[in-house]
């Protein structure tokens, strides 16, 4: 997904956009992080306290999936504070290589991406006691994505 977004470059000297590749990768790993975390907390949390499974679920893990999305970033953001310009070129370029991570960006995204869609025809339905959240929809898409990828190397191997 990051190279669809940001140019690669031949060389690490080369290399663009480095702090910019970083921040948008720690988005799309805080958006999964926070969408499996959330998911998980939000099913236990239910069913321990008797609640509306899906409601709960839906709310946790859009929760979640916000805070992972910002708080991934401030990490990333604290972690490179002493590093020099190198540091984040030479990273930003060896992430723009690695195929597995911009497979796993890339359907997580696709994911979310159906997830809200899913979530939106959905809300379009009227049907009683059926509370749709987009949100929460495009979370548990991005797990779906995510999910999906692990499947796919799974029957390729």
């Amino acid at each position: 997904m990051l190279n669809l977004v940001f140019p690669m470059a031949d060389h690490t000297d080369d290399q663009k956009y480095s702090r910019e590749i970083l921040y948008t990768h720690g988005v799309f790993k805080g958006l999964q992080v926070g969408s499996v975390l959330g998911f998980t907390f939000g099913s236990v949390w239910s069913l321990a306290r008797s609640r509306p499974y899906w409601q709960t679920v839906g709310r946790s893990t859009t929760g979640a999936m916000l805070l992972g999305a910002i708080a991934v970033p401030g990490m990333i953001y604290g972690k490179m504070q002493t590093e020099e310009e190198y540091g984040w070129v030479d990273r930003a370029y060896r992430l723009q290589r690695n195929v597995g991570q911009n497979q796993s960006d890339s359907w997580t995204v696709l994911g979310l991406g159906g997830g809200l869609i899913a979530g939106q025809l959905l809300s379009m339905i009227s049907v009683p006691g059926l509370r749709v959240r987009m949100a929460s929809f495009g979370c548990l898409g991005s797990i779906v994505g995510y999910a999906s990828y692990k499947l796919y190397l799974q029957q390729q191997k």
